[in-house]
């Protein structure tokens, strides 16, 4: 597939569209809220032309990159700072996965509700010292 080409189907009786578009790699998605239209532009940089060239977007891929970060951001910020404990216990990765979504969840609300912004980072380092 060319860069930009996308192709798409649509099932009438559960109302779902799926789309396979080609940026830099394949990406397939399925959506029940957003379709194909409207087609938009999008500006991708190519390295043999060594310029920015202009390429077509269907409106879910344009939907997708224009509203995610909440459940990206929260996953990233979860593997970038996991918990390092290591249990015998079943339950044990449970518990930190946990621990490690609730101070990714302070972090978002500290840096909501404060002017000075705070890195995930230094709230990982000062939360075991204070408890």
């Amino acid at each position: 597939m060319k860069r930009g080409s996308y192709e798409s189907a649509f099932d009438n009786g559960s109302k779902i569209s799926l789309v396979r578009y080609n940026d830099n790699a394949v990406v397939t998605m399925c959506s029940n809220n957003f379709s194909v239209q409207p087609v938009n532009t999008a500006k991708r940089y190519n390295r043999k032309e060594k310029k920015d060239i202009t390429i077509s977007q269907p409106n879910v891929i344009t939907q997708y990159n224009k509203y995610m970060g909440g459940v990206d951001l929260h996953d990233n910020g979860i593997a970038n700072y996991r918990c390092r404990v290591l249990g015998k216990k079943w339950w044990w990765p449970i518990f930190c996965n946990a621990v490690d979504s609730t101070i990714v969840n302070a972090w978002k609300i500290y840096n909501m509700v404060n002017r000075t912004k705070m890195s995930l980072l230094i709230l990982s380092r000062i939360l075991p010292c204070l408890y």
